[in-house]
């Protein structure tokens, strides 16, 4: 009898050595498997409240704030033109102008006047701002040559601008070449003496 409960104990216990692992295989799926869906669902929701956060900033014109958010949401989808395009706004709105011209030209290859043609004007303002008047000028005759359409932004008032843009990155070039300064004249002895002294003035 006793060499006969033996196997029958084996048995049982390999049995439920079996079932343990069979158990622990299943939980470990399922663990797997809740925490997969349970992050995609949190991400979703945080990307969702990182949005809301950057709309909020930009709204009381918290530009640096605005522009952490949406570098948030950029490092987690960057091909997204949406984030592309307000993130660049934060950023040209923060003076982060080299970042915010790097992001208004992805935006403008792959949009193409779409959706965002207020690009084109910014990068000329970028450029503008940086004293780069013949790459900006091409910049703005871009934009002016956009035809119109239903955008969520006053089209005529910023067309009207980009051709003043034009006028003034011509201007600026000829005053580069040709710059007109005042004529200083040095008072007399009368005026600056070792006692006093007064700051030129323009005649």
């Amino acid at each position: 009898m006793l060499s006969g409960d033996k196997p029958i104990t084996a048995l049982k216990k390999e049995f439920v050595r079996y079932l343990c692992d069979l158990l622990k295989k299943k939980l470990y799926i399922y663990i797997i498997l809740l925490t997969v869906c349970s992050s995609g669902i949190l991400t979703a929701q945080s990307n969702g409240a990182i949005e809301r956060q950057a709309n909020d900033a930009m709204a009381v014109k918290d530009w640096y704030s605005a522009a952490q958010h949406y570098n948030r949401l950029y490092s987690r989808d960057s091909s997204d033109i949406n984030v592309q395009y307000n993130y660049a706004d934060a950023s040209r709105l923060n003076f982060d102008l080299d970042l915010a011209f790097r992001l208004y030209s992805k935006v403008i290859v792959f949009d193409d006047d779409k959706k965002y043609p207020l690009a084109y004007y910014w990068v000329g303002q970028i450029l503008k701002n940086k004293a780069q008047y013949k790459d900006a000028k091409k910049w703005f005759s871009k934009f002016a040559k956009i035809k119109k359409g239903k955008y969520r932004f006053n089209f005529d008032y910023y067309l009207t601008k980009s051709k003043l843009e034009i006028e003034a990155c011509d201007l600026a070039r000829i005053w580069i070449k040709n710059p007109v300064g005042p004529k200083l004249e040095h008072l007399d002895t009368t005026i600056n003496s070792k006692v006093s002294e007064y700051a030129a003035f323009e005649s």
